[in-house]
Order: C-alpha cells, then sequence, then structure tokens
C-alpha cells in the first residue's frame, strides 16, 4: 500500500531559457538540455527526455543536473541500477550544485527507499529538507517510513509538517493524501483528532440519533426541546464536538451571538479540525466588525477544507464591506468555482448573484468619478 502511496515526484529546476546569438556558450547549451528534459519528464515522455539527456552528456558531462534529471527517469522507470549510478555521479561530482541539493538527495532518499534501505532512506530524506524545508515531499515521504516501521508520533509530526507545506502551495491531491494518513495515524495518539475519534466511536448510537431529533425539533419551531437536548449531551458527552456545535447553530439562528460564539470557540477546542465551526466564528466577527479576527477563522476554515466555497464567499463579503472590490471579486470567483466543483448549485446561484451586484456598484461608482 505504501509503495501505491509513495510517488516520485520530480522538481523542475526552473533555469532561465538560453540566449541565442552567433556563439552559444557551454551554459546555455547545457541549460536548454535541461529545461527540454524538464518539460518532457513533467509530460511523462521519460523516453524522449532520456534521449535528450544522453545527447546532452556528449558535451555537458560535467553538468550535475543532467545526472539528476537521469537519475529520476530511471528511478520513475524501476530501474534502480541506473538510477543509484547516474544519481550518485551527481552526489560526487565536483561542480557546484547550490540550490539543487534538495532535489539530488530526495531522489536518493527514493532509491533507498525502493531499495528497503530505510536508515538511509530517512537520511537522505533528511539531508533534502535542511536543504530545502519548504519542500513538502520531503517530510510525507520521511512520514511514510516513521508510519511504515511504527513510530506514529514521528510520522504525525512529519506529516502535519507537509500538510502545511501543502496547504500553502495549493497542492491539492499531495494535501488529500496527507490529510487521509493523518487522520489514519492519529487515532493511535494522544491528540485532539485521536480524542474526536475515540469519543465518536465510543458513543452510545442513542446519543447521535438525539442530536439528529434534536435538529429536527428546532426546525420544526421547538426550541425550548432542542436545547435541552443539547445541552443533555454535551453534559454526558464533554468531548463530543458536534453538539456544541449543532447548539451554536441554534443560538446563530437566534441571533445570541456571545453564546454562538463561546459555543463555536468550544467545538474548534474538542476538534482543531472543524472547519464549519470556524465559519461560523469567521461571520460572527464580521457582523461585529471584527474584520482581522474574522479573515483569521475564515483563513483558518480553508487550512482544513481549502475548496470551501462559503469561506471563499465570506471572505470576499470582508473585503466588499472595506470597499477593495478587486479582493471581492477575486474571492467571489474563487467561491463560485468551489461551489461548482462541488456541484453545489444553489449556493452557486448566491454567488452569481452577488459578483453581478458587485460589478453593478463597480459601474455606478465608476459613472459618479
Amino acid at each position: 500500500m505504501l509503495n501505491k502511496i509513495l510517488i516520485s515526484v520530480f522538481v523542475l529546476i526552473v533555469l532561465s531559457l538560453p540566449i541565442y546569438s552567433t556563439t552559444v556558450t557551454y551554459d546555455e547549451r547545457c541549460s536548454y538540455f535541461i529545461e527540454e528534459s524538464n518539460l518532457l519528464i513533467s509530460k511523462g515522455k521519460l523516453e524522449e527526455a532520456e534521449e535528450i539527456l544522453r545527447t546532452a552528456l556528449k558535451s555537458c558531462k560535467d553538468n550535475p543536473d543532467i545526472n539528476i534529471n537521469l537519475g529520476t527517469i530511471y528511478i520513475m522507470q524501476e530501474n534502480l541500477p541506473k538510477a543509484r549510478e547516474y544519481l550518485f555521479k551527481a552526489l560526487e561530482s565536483k561542480v557546484n550544485i547550490s540550490g539543487k541539493e534538495y532535489v539530488l538527495f530526495y531522489n536518493l532518499g527514493l532509491y533507498y527507499y525502493k531499495t528497503s534501505n530505510l536508515n538511509e532512506a530517512i537520511n537522505f530524506y533528511k539531508k533534502s529538507i535542511e536543504a530545502n524545508p519548504n519542500f513538502g515531499n520531503s517530510y510525507f515521504n520521511l512520514a511514510l517510513i516513521y508510519f511504515k516501521t511504527g513510530d506514529n508520533q514521528k510520522a504525525y509530526s512529519n506529516f502535519k509538517t507537509a500538510e502545511e507545506i501543502f496547504t500553502k502551495q495549493q497542492n491539492y491531491p499531495y494535501l488529500q493524501k496527507t490529510q487521509e494518513l493523518l487522520n489514519k495515524i492519529s487515532i493511535y495518539l494522544d491528540t485532539p483528532a485521536a480524542k474526536v475519534q475515540r469519543t465518536a466511536k465510543e458513543l452510545p448510537s442513542q446519543y447521535t440519533l438525539l442530536l439528529e431529533n434534536a435538529s429536527k425539533d428546532f426546525k420544526q419551531g421547538k426550541v425550548k426541546e432542542a436545547v435541552d437536548t443539547m445541552i443533555y449531551l454535551i453534559q454526558e458527552n464533554p468531548d463530543y464536538p458536534d453538539a456544541y456545535y449543532r447548539l451554536g447553530v441554534v443560538y446563530v439562528a437566534l441571533e445570541e451571538y456571545p453564546k454562538a460564539f463561546e459555543l463555536f470557540e468550544k467545538t474548534v477546542e474538542k476538534d482543531p479540525s472543524f472547519y464549519k465551526a470556524y465559519i461560523n466564528l469567521g461571520i460572527i466577527c464580521g457582523k461585529q466588525n471584527l474584520d482581522d479576527k474574522a479573515l483569521y477563522y475564515l483563513n483558518k476554515a480553508l487550512e482544513y477544507d481549502p475548496k470551501n466555497p462559503k469561506a471563499y464567499y465570506n471572505i470576499g463579503i470582508i473585503y466588499q464591506k472595506q470597499g477593495d472590490y478587486l479582493k471581492t471579486q477575486e474571492f467571489f470567483e474563487k467561491a463560485l468555482n468551489c461551489a461548482y466543483d462541488a456541484k453545489d448549485t444553489d449556493f452557486a446561484s448566491v454567488i452569481t448573484k452577488s459578483i453581478a451586484s458587485l460589478y453593478s456598484t463597480r459601474q455606478e461608482r465608476l459613472a459618479g468619478q
């Protein structure tokens, strides 16, 4: 399973395009070969990339980037002896590879992982992290090894770092994999997420049913019965975040915002990944003109659900209130794209109307200038 999860990732080393003149320098010629191979590798055309790099070796044999890219290709093709040959040529090169060491170390980590030498794999992933602390894949693969060897605490720590990096970089495929593995591993640890999962497993089924019935009671206008049931559930299960959250939603509907705010805070205290509670905290702060706090909570929601349309939409509302129409439009459009991705046509319709209204407002302001 871990071999399926472990995907060889290449970092396209961005170099400036060669400047063509009557004389092409050594560095320009080598840069051209490297860029062409990077492009082909990114498209999965490994044989064509290999052919270009082998041609490059004739005139750029001292350039370590050529060997790094060849090693990358052979790792992808599972040709491990060849991968080792070219990666070690780059490692032993006397030419300075400053700024690209992390790519080399990362690929050597992959090589040693695939040859079951986990200690050396760990060693090179750590070197890759030292060379580039913002390369999330090194943390991710290092966490996989710790997970495989039963060191759940180190695995969790490295997965969390990878999650932060992938969130900032909007690397959604790897972010999703990382969060899935975090959920899987956290059950074995004494973390807030683990506590939530244990609570959910240990809850008697009638408590969940009571909570659902309480929500139905509220929708039917039976406010006191709903509130009483939710308070009872909180008293019986103090670590049950859903009960705090549902009661907070009730108080929002009743416009009792201080009570709702306190309950949503309690929700994220019990489960720091409860993104819906962060959205409601942001909305309440927005209503109180606490814009900085509102943006903090809404961005916090996006850390745990990076494609949540309501978080983006409410960030847009904050900027609209501040008169920053460019940012408003930016976040409304992000919200709309996420709503379409989630097939939430009703909310997409709301956002579309808001964008139309925003456009009309901007036109009126321009006309009045």
